[in-house]
């Protein structure tokens, strides 16, 4: 999603000095997804915080729920690698999608 925004990670950590780490993944299986089977994953932006973002995530086969997930991204100082808030430009960015 950043990259389709323009917002390259290498950029963000060389002009931002912010990288974006998964903090934690929430998964749940509910059915198997067999081989050679055509998948469809798809994620979209449910959350921005100050210092983190919460992305939900689905696999669907044939229009049938495979697969949910919460996955939660934290943004860090590249050089500490403590939490950061997210640069304004980013949140900003990250608000209108």
């Amino acid at each position: 999603m950043l990259r389709a925004m323009g917002f390259e990670q290498d950029e963000l950590i060389t002009r931002q000095a912010v990288i974006f780490v998964v903090r934690s993944v929430q998964l749940d299986y509910l059915k198997p997804a067999k081989f050679n089977e055509l998948l469809n994953v798809s994620a979209s932006l449910s959350q921005v915080k100050s210092a983190s973002l919460i992305f939900e995530q689905t696999i669907t086969c044939n229009e049938e729920l495979l697969n949910t997930a919460t996955i939660r991204i934290a943004c860090l100082d590249s050089d500490t690698m403590r939490p950061k808030l997210i640069p304004d430009v980013l949140k900003q960015a990250l608000s209108y999608e």
